[in-house]
């Protein structure tokens, strides 16, 4: 019976996780990216709260890899990056929705990759942005 509540309840919970997605409309779920001069970039993502904030991490770095290689750059590398999660929000009826996490920063492309290494991604919340 264990077995069957905890199935179910993975199925729920995935199915209600924010895929890897572009955000379409404002306040909606995803990543967003906008260009600011020559090679850099602001990345921008939010996912809901059935999806972890390691997710968060893993679409972020994913984008910044992307949007590098689509214009033509070998590697890049974060920086002012910063966790802009929401607080849990307490709805009329007395519930709780789950903190919404959110993974924001500017994402410097660059023409060569570095000697040893992949780019230089968010890491776990101890070193959330490190290059």
């Amino acid at each position: 019976m264990k077995t069957i509540f905890a199935l179910m309840s993975f199925v729920v919970f995935t199915a209600c996780a924010t895929p890897y997605q572009k955000r379409e409309i404002r306040g909606g779920y995803g990543y967003e990216d906008v260009h600011i001069k020559d090679n850099i970039y602001y990345v921008n993502v939010q996912v809901n709260g059935f999806t972890g904030m390691d997710t968060a991490r893993e679409y972020f770095n994913r984008r910044a890899k992307e949007v590098c290689l689509e214009n033509g750059y070998q590697d890049y590398q974060i920086s002012q990056g910063k966790d802009t999660s929401t607080a849990p929000i307490i709805v009329d009826s007395g519930g709780t929705l789950p903190p919404q996490p959110r993974i924001a920063g500017y994402v410097e492309c660059l023409v060569e990759k570095k000697p040893g290494t992949q780019g230089s991604a968010i890491k776990s919340e101890k070193g959330l942005f490190k290059n």
